[in-house]
């Protein structure tokens, strides 16, 4: 009887958010198949799902739409291709590294991952991808071709977080400003002098707040400054104040950086803005396992109960100012400011009709790999709260490459052009 009436409660709960909220409705909507192909149109999609086998290894399947017709490929071995795109990640981060580098590995990791599916894909020019697993921190782009070509040279890939997005109508386009967030103050003390931080921190020891620091998940946090990205904010500002092609003035901004970087000025919106770029650190953190071994214990009749530490959102996020200083409290103080922003919290940020989310940031592009599921993170928490576009770096790359890119890529993109072929003409631009 009480599981009947709360399963009634959350029924007629859906239903007034049905009613009252579009992005409600999107996130709930059963997709069909035929409805994905129309959403394609002349583009092709790639939708990759990790499976595990009956030999209880991993395996991965592609299926490729392409003009209404399906095709179909199983990769049997994912132990090369993941090394292949680990390898690839370490030659791109390493600022030494040449053309040539990155291309020796990229056209073997192009020949186990890509070729396979050239046929289904024919000389279609636009191309979806939607990535599982490992894959989801590959940048696609950088795939090599047999004509030593990158795929971002001859293709436009379009990443999207799942196949059913395609199907989706887009939520009414926020009108409003950019809002730039870039370089906190990690170790901004403003919260800790607050009456309730500081209530707190009388009740705790010097020693136990040490243990804390050193302890493990999110109390473990520390980051170091990130000057170049507070520079990459203020260069972007300087762009939007000269480009509108609406207006003399240029595009209304705001920039926040070192202790005014703070969590709550998104959660304190007045509205949602056109255009979000966050240049900051971000972080995916490791199961806690002897946690998660505590909590699979519990269960309910026939039904095990999720382990809450083995929730990836609760485990994936951005920094703001305070982190540092904040860490060995989380969870007793203000967890509305208290300069972790996890993906949890960016579901319920009101950011319906943005038209984009710039993540630029160390890590943001890594998530924890689940069978089936896949990686969620940020980027796709950022979709669910409403964001039409979210680009995300995958890897850290230097201050220098970062900013110019950006440059290019918002001088464009602020003159009119989609954020999907901005981005696509700046990258090519820096090849």
């Amino acid at each position: 009887k009480i599981v009947f009436d709360l399963e009634e409660k959350v029924n007629m709960l859906q239903l007034k958010l049905g009613e009252q909220s579009q992005r409600f409705r999107q996130s709930t909507k059963q997709v069909t198949v035929d409805e994905v192909v129309e959403g394609l149109g002349e583009n092709a999609l790639v939708d990759f799902i990790s499976f595990r086998g009956e030999d209880d290894t991993y395996r991965m399947l592609a299926v490729v739409i392409n003009q209404g017709e399906f095709s179909f490929f199983e990769y049997e071995d994912l132990e090369i291709i993941s090394s292949m795109v680990m390898e690839l990640r370490e030659i791109v981060q390493d600022e030494g590294a040449e053309d040539e580098d990155v291309k020796s590995v990229a056209v073997e990791l192009w020949e186990e991952l890509w070729q396979p599916l050239t046929e289904g894909l024919g000389e279609t020019a636009t191309i979806f991808i939607s990535p599982d697993g490992l894959l989801n921190v590959l940048p696609f782009d950088l795939l090599t071709d047999d004509d030593d070509s990158y795929l971002l040279e001859n293709f436009d890939l379009r990443i999207v977080s799942s196949a059913r997005d395609l199907a989706l109508e887009p939520l009414p386009a926020a009108k409003g400003e950019l809002l730039i967030i870039a370089g906190p103050d990690y170790d901004s003390d403003k919260i800790l002098k607050t009456p309730a931080a500081r209530k707190v921190t009388n009740k705790r020891s010097a020693s136990v707040a040490q243990g804390a620091r050193m302890g493990s998940g999110l109390r473990g946090l520390n980051f170091d400054p990130l000057p170049g990205a507070e520079k990459e904010g203020e260069v972007i500002k300087t762009v939007a104040d000269t480009k509108d092609p609406n207006s003399d003035e240029g595009r209304a901004s705001t920039i926040y950086s070192q202790r005014v970087a703070e969590e709550n000025l998104l959660r304190n919106m007045s509205g949602a803005p056109e255009v979000l770029h966050i240049a900051t650190h971000g972080f995916f953190l490791k199961e806690d396992e002897k946690l998660k071994k505590r909590l699979q214990g519990l269960s309910r009749g026939s039904s095990s109960v999720p382990p809450p530490a083995d929730n990836p959102l609760l485990r994936a996020g951005l920094a703001f100012a305070g982190l540092n200083a904040n860490a060995p409290m989380l969870g007793e103080i203000d967890t509305d400011n208290d300069g972790v922003l996890t993906a949890m919290e960016v579901l319920s940020l009101e950011l319906a009709g943005t038209q984009l989310v710039v993540l630029s940031a160390c890590e943001t592009g890594l998530g924890e790999i689940h069978e089936g599921e896949g990686v969620y993170g940020l980027r796709r928490s950022f979709q669910e709260a409403g964001v039409k576009n979210v680009i995300n770096s995958f890897w850290e790359v230097s201050d220098a490459w970062t900013q110019l890119l950006m440059t290019k890529f918002y001088d464009k993109f602020l003159t009119g052009m989609s954020a999907r072929q901005a981005m696509r003409e700046a990258r090519l631009e820096m090849l």
